[in-house]
């Protein structure tokens, strides 16, 4: 281990973060054992940190190589720690250090350190029909504890998995059997208080009564008192007013057919959602809905009877649109005229965020098939949404941490805030669970 500092050319890597990992692959898909082992590691104390792909970036392997030969190190398949703008080594160069020598050093060279572990364990309440499928899972898995987490956006995993070095361990019953729970110190201070149910998801939990049950699926239900205080300060940025939209006779009676054509029409209306697609692009989701599945807080419009409702988000791109039903050379369908997307972004920065997206953020994701998208940026809070292999990827909470925050608060400072809109609980296989 040497504080030597290191060739200039690293300068600009060294420049991301206090603790900057130069590896084979990324924090989220290391491509060897020996990379994962240093991944697994640094994740015990660090709650993010740099890395570079040594196989992106072609003359990098030659810089730390350089770096590493002058402090009598070579190169492995686990890469090269730096802290500090100082080499640190391999793996076992951190692994010689007692773990008080490791948060030392990282303390020191002002690393994002993990806060300290709540004082006494984290309360977790587990409904009867959620501990008999944990049971029936268990019975299956390699590993028996029960990883629980919570992303800085209050989206949750559970996974059965090996307990790490720092991790708070839970002892619950379920009835005649001992169930154990491990929690990383950052989600033990989110889910002091969750609830977990098992049921159908859509609609009620399996303690409650569903009304319309033809499309919810079982699956865990979380309720987690943490996320709604949370959700305070977004929800404050949200549209606080109901939207002025104009909707033409067409398409009122365009609407009303798709109504009148459903059972139960009276209790359905027509759900309208709008994404941004980038600064004059925007995606319009039109469907039946019935009332249960409105969100909790959307806006209802009535058009004499007809009712149409839009969530807080959308509400914000949707103001002062028109909706209109076309029928043009023998084809038929909505437009949409909206002066929000048709003139552009409203904020300048949000046209520079755009732009390092497409430019930096998005060309390193799609190595691994993943990309980011700007929805939109209110004050001091972008709102992005992951897609493609980012969707549903159990590190997709990392990845947003680790790098594209970082990156975008050294570009724009006073972007401070950046939220994970995506819906990680969607696919084939997802990580995180609705709750």
């Amino acid at each position: 281990m040497s504080e030597n500092q290191n060739s200039s050319g690293l300068e600009v890597y060294l420049s991301r973060d206090p603790v900057v990992l130069f590896m084979f692959g990324t924090r989220g898909e290391p491509e060897s054992l020996a990379s994962e082992n240093f991944v697994e590691l640094l994740d015990v104390y660090l709650e993010s940190y740099a890395t570079v792909d040594l196989n992106l970036f072609g003359g990098t392997q030659d810089l730390v190589r350089e770096a590493m030969a002058k402090s009598d190190l070579v190169l492995g398949d686990d890469g090269c720690l730096f802290v500090g703008g100082n080499i640190l080594g391999r793996q076992e160069e951190l692994l010689a250090l007692d773990p008080h020598e490791r948060v030392s050093i990282f303390e020191k060279a002002g690393a994002n350190l993990y806060p300290p572990a709540p004082e006494g364990i984290p309360n977790i309440l587990v409904a009867e029909p959620a501990q008999r499928e944990l049971l029936k899972m268990r019975e299956t898995e390699v590993h028996t504890s029960l990883r629980i987490e919570a992303s800085a956006t209050y989206e949750h995993g559970l996974v059965f998995s090996k307990v790490r070095e720092n991790d708070i361990k839970v002892e619950l019953s379920f009835g005649s059997e001992l169930f154990k729970v491990h929690v990383d110190p950052a989600s033990a201070h989110r889910i002091d208080g969750l609830e977990i149910d098992y049921g159908l998801r859509g609609g009620e939990s399996s303690t409650g009564e569903d009304k319309n049950k033809a499309d919810a699926k079982p699956g865990f239900v979380i309720r987690n008192p943490n996320k709604v205080r949370a959700s305070d300060r977004l929800t404050n940025l949200l549209a606080q007013k109901e939207p002025r939209i104009a909707l033409s006779p067409s398409a009122q009676n365009a609407f009303r057919g798709a109504v009148d054509s459903e059972e139960n029409a009276k209790e359905k209306g027509i759900q309208v959602r709008a994404k941004r697609m980038g600064a004059k692009q925007c995606n319009y989701e039109l469907d039946v809905i019935h009332e249960n599945e409105k969100p909790e807080d959307a806006f209802e419009m009535n058009f004499e009877g007809l009712r149409l409702w839009v969530d807080r988000f959308s509400a914000l791109i949707l103001d002062q649109a028109r909706i209109d039903f076309l029928t043009q050379e023998g084809q038929e369908g909505f437009k949409f005229a909206n002066p929000n997307v048709d003139d552009g972004w409203q904020d300048g920065r949000a046209e520079e965020l755009d732009d390092l997206i497409r430019s930096e953020i998005n060309p390193g994701l799609a190595a691994h098939g993943g990309y980011v998208r700007l929805l939109e940026l209110l004050e001091d809070t972008a709102f992005l949404e992951m897609g493609g292999g980012c969707q549903g990827c159990g590190m997709a909470s990392v990845t947003l941490q680790q790098g594209i925050k970082t990156r975008v608060r050294e570009a724009l400072p006073s972007i401070v805030h950046i939220v994970d809109t995506t819906d990680h609980a969607s696919g084939a296989n997802p990580y995180y669970q609705k709750a």
